[in-house]
């Protein structure tokens, strides 16, 4: 949820990846430089995480007053944020989630099944309204500012979420 940041305003991000992509990118883009937890200070703080379990990420969690959960329309996305789900249940948190699709072709047959899979199996956890379209923008977020229309719906996420 990097794109997050571009509207925001006070926002620090901690790379919890261990793969480390955002720090990486920033030596190169000087673009959403990461932070230690330690050192967070901001009004918002983004733990970019992957999404598998982890002992690490349960604290996040604990510590965070809303945990966003993207995902993009495939099976593979929708069991990745099971993952993330079940430990917020395993916290007795799942109020704290809220999942959000980013949509490809909004009518096809596996948007449907994916969200009646999702609000089938996941009723205790909250679904976004706003659905971010497939925008090559968003794919830029490590080196470029999000603009246009990609900018209007993240606005809109942050609405809808009250942030």
């Amino acid at each position: 949820m990097l794109s997050l940041s571009d509207v925001l305003g006070d926002v620090q991000i901690v790379d919890a990846d261990p793969q480390g992509t955002l720090t990486t990118s920033s030596k190169f883009t000087n673009r959403h430089t990461p932070i230690y937890e330690s050192d967070a200070k901001a009004k918002y703080i983004i733990y970019d995480t992957p999404p598998y379990h982890s002992e690490e990420y349960k604290s996040f969690f604990c510590s965070a007053d809303l945990v966003i959960i993207p995902s993009k329309l495939g099976y593979a996305d929708l069991l990745a944020a099971k993952t993330v789900i079940d430990d917020l249940r395993s916290l007795s948190m799942q109020q704290k989630g809220v999942q959000f699709n980013e949509v490809r072709k909004p009518h096809s047959r596996t948007y449907s099944e994916l969200k009646s899979l999702f609000l089938n199996n996941y009723q205790d956890v909250n679904k976004a309204k706003t659905e971010l379209s497939n925008l090559l923008v968003y794919r830029r977020i490590l080196s470029e500012p999000i603009t246009g229309k990609a900018k209007e719906e993240i606005i809109a996420l942050i609405k809808e979420l009250n942030i």
